[in-house]
């Protein structure tokens, strides 16, 4: 849960890299977390650097 939070903390700095970087640690280690896979996803439909990789795990 604390990658999560930092991911938002990143995020809410304007980080996105280390967002995304936290975030995906986070769906990591708790691959059952829809939410983060949603919050990856729309990262990188915003950016439009799609990365389904991180998405279909």
């Amino acid at each position: 849960m604390g990658h999560h939070f930092l991911g938002l903390a990143h995020l809410g700095n304007r980080d996105i890299q280390q967002g995304k970087t936290a975030l995906a640690e986070a769906v990591k280690l708790n691959p059952n977390w829809i939410e983060g896979r949603l919050l990856i996803a729309d990262i990188h439909l915003r950016t439009g650097a799609l990365d389904l990789e991180l998405i279909r795990k």
